[in-house]
């Protein structure tokens, strides 16, 4: 994921983990890679982490916690600036087998608060999403293909300006032995 451009950005790239327990109740863990980059100025390099909770409630309802950087680990690993702690909980409300409503709020330590909306709209294997909240509107076509998700994604943040998006997710096969 890059955000910005050629004269100042951040690029992040992510690993994770995800596990499943019982029926209702997963858990996952991700790494991830910061590359802050601007002209004039010395890059910096950064790992730091995010850890989630995710329950279903019903057959229709699941909510979701997460944390980014719970260490409040700091920018290049030594230096005094923290990177943004982010705690982000949301909620999937299946309209139906087609349409989920996911109502979300993200708050950012130091920063803002962002309380918001989006829709999934799943036709096949292709995906439509849209998200509208206090900092921006998006949205997004995906497609699935094997095991993999392809996602293309636009967002226009209100300050910001617009932010593409492309991810890659890989989903690893059941395992029958488990």
């Amino acid at each position: 994921n890059h955000l910005g451009y050629s004269k100042f950005g951040l690029l992040e790239s992510s690993l994770g983990y995800a596990r499943k327990f019982g029926r209702s109740v997963s858990f996952s863990l991700d790494f991830h890679y910061l590359f802050n980059h601007v002209s004039g100025y010395e890059s910096r390099h950064s790992l730091t982490f995010k850890s989630s909770l995710w329950g279903k409630v019903n057959s229709k309802t699941s909510f979701g916690v997460s944390v980014y950087n719970p260490a409040h680990l700091k920018y290049g690993g030594l230096s005094g600036e923290l990177i943004p702690v982010k705690v982000h909980i949301l909620m999937v409300y299946a309209i139906n087998e087609k349409v989920l409503l996911i109502p979300e709020v993200t708050k950012t330590f130091p920063g803002n608060l962002d309380i918001g909306i989006n829709t999934a709209i799943s036709v096949n294997d292709f995906q439509i999403s849209n998200s509208l909240s206090l900092k921006g509107i998006g949205m997004g076509l995906g497609f699935f293909y094997k095991q993999f998700l392809f996602h293309l994604d636009t967002k226009y943040d209100y300050r910001l300006g617009i932010s593409p998006t492309v991810q890659l997710s890989y989903f690893l096969p059941k395992s029958s032995t488990l």
